[in-house]
């Protein structure tokens, strides 16, 4: 059955019979004089070449099928403003998310349709940039596009580009979004399949390492962001936004707000990081951020915090490859080998699934005296 179809009713209007999708909705309403016939189920449009070229214009790519009279009516001339005929008005285009074949246009939408439904910024920054270089690599209206098309780009990346499997990931999540969300065309990428992902063991510092690091910062707050990183396991968004009221000194508990999956959590608080703390937050609201911009009322940027681990990384001459992220896994390995259950650290973690915390079992350090030969 055709998505379309067109049934002439002279002398003023057009019946269009559309096959149910809410992605039709805001095409169909774009054009002037539409209307909704509610016992007959039907829209009609207004008997014209311009709204007849609207309509075929929205739903280019669809399967259409219309009676005789309106092919006619089709292929009369819609006169421009100078009087000349010709489909040369480009008034008469409709402007749709959806088809609009303005890169900025359909960027735009995304990242308001991704805001509406809560999206985390880093998620809408990503899906925006793999948009903008899908539609640069096609350079076609990505709503008409093949399934073959999608697959090439999706090749290009894991051939040429050799992205990760988690990027290929990404893109996948992104353009699923795009078709199923936006577009309403599920069937474009419903049989894409998601790559295996890596298995990779994180890198850790060891206790004397994670010590020169801090020993190399010297001002009072830089050190404190890193140390509440290692010593609670936070991400550094997690630490650059923790606010005076998320902390429990008495309890020593940490509260994590919107981490990841915009989760809340409870973790450990170190004991010694307590006269630093009380200093801090001794002339601050409970609303106040610990780590706020000294320019700003906003929290201290994360790559600022990444730039003072990488700078106190390099000044404690340690060549390990490491990153923030490091400290949360190194947090988590020297829980699970001084004994801590498994099930507690994923707690502090704020993992969803415990298979996720299960990576840290192979990293972990066993005492050699501790193993009996089986002899």
């Amino acid at each position: 059955m055709a998505d379309i179809i067109l049934k002439d009713e002279p002398p003023e209007n057009i019946r269009v019979y559309l096959k149910y999708n809410p992605s039709h909705i805001p095409l169909i309403r774009s054009i002037k004089g539409r209307s909704w016939n509610n016992e007959g189920k039907y829209w009609t449009i207004p008997r014209s070449p311009q709204a007849l070229n609207q309509l075929l214009s929205a739903f280019s790519g669809h399967e259409i099928v219309m009676d005789d009279e309106i092919k006619k009516l089709q292929a009369q001339p819609i006169p421009n403003s100078d009087g000349r005929g010709g489909l040369k008005d480009r008034r008469i285009v409709p402007r749709t998310p959806a088809t609009d074949r303005r890169q900025a246009d359909l960027v735009n939408y995304l990242v308001r349709q991704l805001r509406i439904r809560k999206y985390s910024p880093k998620t809408i920054k990503l899906y925006r940039n793999i948009l903008r270089d899908f539609a640069d690599y096609t350079k076609q209206p990505l709503h008409q596009l093949s399934q073959g098309t999608i697959d090439d780009y999706l090749y290009y990346n894991a051939k040429t580009k050799d992205v990760s499997a988690s990027r290929m990931n990404q893109i996948i999540s992104a353009l699923k979004f795009l078709y199923n969300e936006l577009f309403g065309e599920p069937l474009a990428v419903d049989n894409i399949k998601r790559p295996r992902n890596d298995r990779k063991l994180p890198n850790i510092l060891n206790h004397e390492d994670i010590i020169k690091i801090f020993d190399s910062v010297y001002n009072l707050k830089h050190k404190l962001v890193l140390q509440l990183m290692y010593s609670s396991g936070l991400r550094v968004s997690e630490a650059a936004r923790l606010k005076i009221q998320d902390f429990d000194l008495t309890n020593l508990t940490l509260f994590v707000r919107s981490g990841k999956g915009r989760k809340d959590r409870a973790t450990i608080l170190s004991e010694k990081l307590l006269p630093v703390l009380q200093k801090l937050i001794q002339n601050k609201n409970a609303g106040s951020y610990l780590f706020d911009s000294s320019d700003t009322d906003r929290h201290l940027n994360p790559r600022t915090i990444q730039r003072i681990f990488q700078e106190a990384l390099f000044a404690s001459g340690i060549k390990k490859h490491a990153t923030c992220h490091t400290l949360r896994h190194s947090f988590a390995t020297h829980l699970l080998e001084s004994g801590v259950d498994l099930r507690y650290i994923q707690e502090f973690l704020g993992h969803y699934n415990v298979k996720t915390t299960e990576i840290y079992t192979h990293v972990r350090r066993v005492k050699t005296s501790q193993i009996k030969s089986p002899l």
